[in-house]
């Protein structure tokens, strides 16, 4: 408590007085324990309420009384009073593991605490219950294991008991514990079914079950085989064709079939373990496909095939001039090729040159051996295709036109005339060369037309012949035709000149001498007599050499001597 206090203090004379005071504090702290009917330290119940009863004192009095109950987690209630004793009665309580204990304090704030009692609750079996990560029942799964997990929950839990059956309900495995949770994972397992439950109980004897669960291990594929084509592969392409892809899968748990075919998933139809996919009217080409079967543990098998449609043949058509075959023919005589394909596009080839601008076109082909080939590109579905046809053009025959004198035929002109000689070319290549002969001998040639001025000084028929040589595209011909060179009336003397005299005039006589007499006698045409006269007396000539006509004498006397000579021609002409 506080306490005042007082000192007066006197020496007779003076008084004084002093005042304090003096305080004693309460650290004492306060009696407080659990009275009946408090339930005992580790008491199991079997009711849902706990009673707890406690009282206090202190010599300056109590302030608060306060009980706190408490499950494994959390604080679940408390109870407060002012006044002892205090007694609480914790009721509709779930089974499980409680503790309690109780503070009290004074007005001076001292704190005194009970012991923590434990006390369970078990009204009935534990609760018990699968959890992750146990599958559900009914599963399927690609494994070898099965994995059971259950918790079960009671203040008083004994034992938690899982079971593991095969399809036959035989016992293969177990596991028992007395704490929860019971995790167990039965390994190293059979492909097959299996059947698992779970019984719990407390120490009171109260047991619970869990309903019994099955899983499906399945660590097997499901089998793929029997793949079937119709047509069999390779096929040769058909338009509106049907075609059939067939397989045989099997699985204990088969759950799924596709067939991905071209990058296309379809759900094929199925007859037993007989699976189909009809596809109609495919193109050609090579398509890849794949069969996947799955089970319900998710095994999957996945088969890849292929399936070729070869292209159908092609198709092309070459006519030469409207007919399937070949041309042999003349230069000038036209050729048509058409070249038409019903699928895809056509090329027209001539000796290796593209000539499809020239497809159905009559066109004059020069002289030669043709190859003629079209070509059809085919389509998706058909193959190129070709075909070849030849064309032999032969030469034609040429003509010329020979004049003589611009006279379509033989002429007769007189001697020493001349007169033109003109061939023309009536068929053949323009730029085809031309030859001109006389009697024989070329005398001109060039294209046409040719010409050629001639003299013709000699009497005679002459044969004068126009020929066209070989060219590209024609023969060679010619034409011929005669000239008669006649001769003309001769008015013309002949010529007497170049008189020589030997020894020469005068001469000296001399018994021995020998007289020589020279002329050079011509004529324009021919020549008939040539005689001299000498001193009256007529001699015939010697013809020397050439024109020059010689008279030789002897014995002759000195004097003076007239001599003439006489030439006449054949015409009559005299000099």
């Amino acid at each position: 408590g506080v306490y005042a206090i007082r000192i007066n203090v006197s020496d007779g004379t003076i008084n004084a007085t002093d005042d304090f005071t003096y305080t004693i504090n309460d650290v004492t702290l306060p009696n407080i324990d659990f009275v009946s009917p408090t339930e005992a330290n580790d008491s199991q119940l079997t009711r849902n309420y706990i009673q707890v009863n406690v009282t206090a004192s202190d010599t300056n009095g109590i302030d608060t009384i306060t009980t706190y109950l408490y499950n494994s987690t959390a604080l679940v209630q408390t109870n407060t009073s002012t006044t002892s004793p205090l007694f609480v009665n914790f009721t509709n309580l779930p089974d499980e593991v409680y503790y309690f204990n109780s503070t009290a304090n004074d007005t001076a704030n001292n704190v005194n605490q009970t012991e923590t009692r434990t006390v369970s609750t078990d009204t009935g079996p534990p609760t018990i219950n699968y959890v992750s990560p146990t599958e559900n029942s009914g599963v399927s799964k690609n494994q070898n294991y099965v994995i059971v997990n259950v918790t079960a929950g009671d203040p008083n839990l004994d034992k938690i008991l899982i079971r593991l059956y095969n399809s036959t309900n035989n016992l293969i495995n177990s596991s028992i514990i007395s704490t929860s949770p019971n995790f167990i994972n039965f390994t190293n397992l059979a492909d097959g079914q299996y059947f698992y439950n779970v019984t719990a109980n407390d120490t009171f004897g109260n047991e619970a079950d869990l309903t019994t669960r099955n899983i499906t291990l399945d660590t097997t594929i499901p089998s793929v085989t029997s793949l079937v084509e119709s047509p069999s592969d390779p096929t040769t392409y058909v338009s509106g064709a049907t075609y059939q892809f067939n397989a045989t899968i099997t699985d204990d748990n088969l759950d799924t079939v596709l067939i991905e075919f071209d990058n296309v998933n379809y759900t094929p139809t199925q007859t037993g373990n007989v699976y189909n996919l009809t596809r109609l009217d495919l193109a050609a080409g090579t398509y890849n496909y794949y069969w996947y079967a799955n089970d319900s543990a998710v095994n999957v098998n996945s088969t890849l095939d292929t399936y070729t449609i070869n292209n159908a043949t092609g198709d092309i058509t070459l006519l030469i001039n409207g007919s399937a075959s070949n041309q042999t023919a003349s230069y000038t005589t036209q050729t048509n090729a058409s070249a038409t394909t019903l699928y895809g596009s056509v090329t027209l080839y001539r000796n290796g040159t593209d000539v499809t601008s020239e497809n159905n076109a009559f066109i004059t082909l020069a002289v030669g051996y043709y190859n003629y080939t079209a070509i059809s590109s085919g389509d998706q579905n058909h193959s190129s295709a070709s075909e070849t046809f030849f064309v032999d053009i032969s030469k034609s025959s040429s003509e010329v036109n020979l004049t003589l004198n611009v006279t379509d035929g033989n002429i007769t002109i007189v001697q020493d005339s001349s007169i033109y000689l003109n061939v023309t070319t009536i068929t053949g290549d323009s730029g085809a060369n031309l030859k001109l002969y006389n009697a024989g001998t070329l005398i001109n040639q060039g294209t046409s037309p040719l010409s050629n001025l001639t003299a013709f000084s000699t009497v005679g028929i002459f044969n004068i012949t126009g020929i066209y040589e070989d060219s590209q595209n024609y023969t060679n011909s010619f034409e011929t035709w005669y000239v008669n060179v006649t001769e003309a009336p001769d008015v013309t003397n002949p010529i007497v000149s170049s008189l020589t005299e030997s020894p020469s005039d005068p001469a000296t006589f001399d018994p021995s001498n020998i007289y020589k007499f020279n002329a050079t006698v011509t004529d324009n045409r021919v020549l008939d007599t040539v005689l001299i006269e000498f001193d009256g007396v007529n001699y015939t000539t010697n013809n020397l050499t050439g024109n020059i006509y010689n008279l030789t004498l002897t014995g002759l006397s000195v004097g003076t001597y007239d001599y003439r000579w006489y030439a006449n021609d054949t015409s009559g002409n005299t000099n």
